[in-house]
């Protein structure tokens, strides 16, 4: 059985996107699962892929609505879930927080990166490079050291 296709502008059949149609509002109410004492790893990382959809498509989001989807995404590093934790990490990356607020995350990425698990290690490398603001490096790289 064939999807459902429909015409592109250039008259080829285009499969339509699982994510037509898809309302900001509708997400961050979605977006409660994070918070579940039971997280389903599963749905948060369709919920987390969502979110970096809308972010990707240009969607705009009010500073409140990042905050509080940026804390709901840290209480995720309670998962072991691996997939779920390469989620967790893409979309810390994207979120465009305030420095502030990413400075609360940098425990647990400094426990990741001094853990054994290598690909948790690699991420969160990349995830504190992109989130530390210039300024905050010196002291970070002495935490690193003590």
């Amino acid at each position: 059985m064939e999807g459902v296709k429909t015409k592109g502008e250039d008259g080829e059949a285009v499969e339509p996107s699982p994510f037509d149609g898809i309302q900001k509002n509708a997400v961050l109410h979605e977006a409660k699962c994070f918070n579940d004492k039971q997280i389903s790893a599963r749905t948060c990382s369709e919920v987390l892929t969502k979110i970096m959809y809308l972010i990707i498509q240009g969607e705009e989001f009010s500073p409140s609505e990042i905050s509080k989807v940026f804390f709901s995404v840290t209480k995720l590093f309670n998962s072991r879930d691996v997939h779920l934790r390469r989620m967790v990490y893409l979309s810390l990356k994207n979120l465009p927080a305030d420095p502030e607020e990413a400075m609360m995350v940098v425990n647990c990425l400094a426990k990741d990166m001094t853990g054994k698990t290598d690909l948790y290690r690699a991420n969160a490398i990349r995830v504190l490079a992109k989130i530390l603001h210039p300024s905050m490096i010196g002291s970070f790289e002495r935490f690193m050291k003590q």
